[in-house]
């Protein structure tokens, strides 16, 4: 059932008009697409139900348009945070799609942010921060630009600093604190995987304890990129059902009032759900498929998980 469903959604996300839709629901495709990719890789039998356009060639090309457009958005005027915030969509999409075209906007971007950041007003709006951290880490992974990697590592220090005894932000909503652990995966993942590996596997281990879908929803793309999925796959699937299953209205007024900013431009919720069911449902079956299929190289690295 749950494969039968997949196939669906990506028919119908491959039919969303890319020209009307906001920037959440762009990465969340792009995302997707990386995630059918993979899954193209290391089980191409699971792929052949998708067809031809499930094919690596077609897939690359999928995303190439998504990433044109995430770039697009770069021209907007936006408030500042969500600004920021695409900025950092459009970093992940060239991680695994790279556009040396895009790739010089996302980094002149960036260039010119932080020669204004000193002369800025401090940001409070939740995930702002979380977000230049990460811009940092992506500017040393893109550039090598040190100097990026100390204010990111920084930036992740001053927060360790914050926890409670109890190995949790007191101060943090949940989703707040779930922004801080993705920054923080990310360091891992582009500057250093060692400096904060103790740590990422206690927050881990603290955040998943949290009730609530919208968190269970944000914490899975942690679980993916940290190597920790499998240890928590039970739990990603009764995630990724609840998903499935829930009425739209229900889901609707989670992303509403929890996931999505407030200052954010327009949405339409009902093609964002759409695409961030596509991309956990992309998710569970890469790591499913791979396992299964006794993939070594995903195998080692989720038994050795931070």
């Amino acid at each position: 059932m749950l494969k039968k469903q997949y196939v669906e959604l990506f028919d119908e996300v491959r039919a969303m008009p890319l020209d009307a839709v906001c920037a959440p629901t762009l990465a969340s495709l792009c995302f997707g697409y990386r995630q059918l990719l993979l899954l193209s890789y290391v089980d191409p039998g699971f792929t052949e139900a998708f067809g031809k356009e499930a094919q690596p060639v077609a897939l690359a090309g999928h995303m190439q348009q998504v990433v044109y457009r995430l770039a697009n958005h770069l021209n907007k005027d936006l408030p500042e945070d969500e600004w920021v915030r695409d900025v950092v969509y459009l970093l992940e999409a060239l991680s695994f799609q790279y556009d040396s075209e895009q790739l010089h906007t996302a980094l002149n971007a960036m260039d010119d942010f932080f020669a204004q950041e000193e002369t800025k007003k401090p940001h409070v709006n939740p995930g702002y921060h979380e977000d230049v951290c990460k811009m940092h880490c992506y500017r040393f992974y893109f550039s090598s630009n040190l100097a990026s990697a100390r204010q990111a590592k920084a930036m992740i220090e001053s927060w360790l600093d914050e926890l409670a005894p109890s190995g949790i932000w007191e101060n943090l909503n949940v989703n707040h604190a779930l922004s801080r652990i993705g920054a923080v995966v990310l360091y891992a993942n582009t500057v250093n995987q060692n400096t904060f590996r103790p740590h990422i596997r206690r927050l881990i281990e603290r955040y998943s304890k949290a009730e609530g879908i919208e968190y269970e929803i944000r914490l899975l793309p942690i679980l993916d990129v940290s190597g920790y999925f499998n240890k928590y796959r039970v739990q990603a699937r009764r995630t990724l059902e609840y998903l499935l299953h829930v009425k739209e209205e229900t889901i609707t007024a989670l992303f509403k009032g929890q996931i999505m900013r407030k200052h954010l431009a327009p949405c339409d919720f009902e093609r964002l759900l759409l695409a961030v069911r596509f991309y956990l449902q992309g998710i569970y079956w890469y790591h499913t498929t791979a396992l299964e299929n006794g993939n070594g190289i995903l195998r080692k690295q989720e038994d050795g998980a931070w």
